[in-house]
């Protein structure tokens, strides 16, 4: 009788022992997100386009390189802040001596949230809204800037825990002060960009 008694004991023991791990597996999500205590640093390259909206366009556009820096808000939210640096390319007109596109440069700080989905695989989606301006400057023509909103989304595949590439197109209206085609002054502004991403995870 003893002995039984004890083997009962015995396989409860053993029972209750595996009980803590399966609650475990069965709360734990399927899908994860990035530990909230660490935050990314990302580095994009691409092409961005700048244009006012009026019935003679100013095109300014050409490579552009941006840096930003995320950490983390709350869920899948964050906190993202960065700048971007365009150099503006020049597009002479076949008959004419002036560029389609302006040359010059421009610098777009900015700083929003962004939404990343839940995880398929390694990859992960996201969109984002940031504000910001940017400060256009043309050659031979006088220093515009406008306030910006800037939205979009993209893409990443992680490579590792830490690292992952990816894609992002944004598009953005702003309203400011230009001056990029015979001296007129144009105040709204539309810009697109693409670029790859790379980023880090701290």
């Amino acid at each position: 009788m003893e002995s039984r008694v004890n083997h009962l004991l015995a396989s409860a023991a053993v029972v209750l022992s595996f009980a803590p791990r399966a609650r475990a597996e069965l709360t734990a999500p399927h899908d994860t997100i990035p530990a909230p205590a660490h935050g990314t640093v990302s580095l994009q390259g691409g092409t961005s386009l700048y244009m006012t909206s009026s019935s003679a366009p100013a095109i300014f556009a050409g490579p552009k390189l941006t840096l930003e820096y995320g950490a983390p808000a709350a869920g899948r939210l964050s906190f993202t802040a960065g700048a971007g640096l365009t150099l503006g390319a020049c597009m002479k007109r076949g008959d004419e001596k002036d560029c389609v596109f302006r040359p010059g440069y421009a610098v777009e700080p900015s700083a929003g949230i962004v939404f990343t989905s839940p995880r398929a695989g390694r990859a992960w989606a996201y969109a984002k809204v940031v504000g910001g301006m940017v400060l256009l400057v043309p050659d031979a023509h006088p220093v515009g800037g406008a306030a910006l909103l800037r939205a979009g989304g993209g893409a990443r595949y992680d490579l590792s825990e830490r690292v992952a590439i990816g894609l992002e197109a944004t598009a953005a209206i702003g309203i400011g002060h230009f001056e990029l085609n015979y001296r007129e002054v144009e105040r709204n502004l539309v810009s697109v960009e693409l670029g790859a991403v790379f980023k880090v995870r701290l």
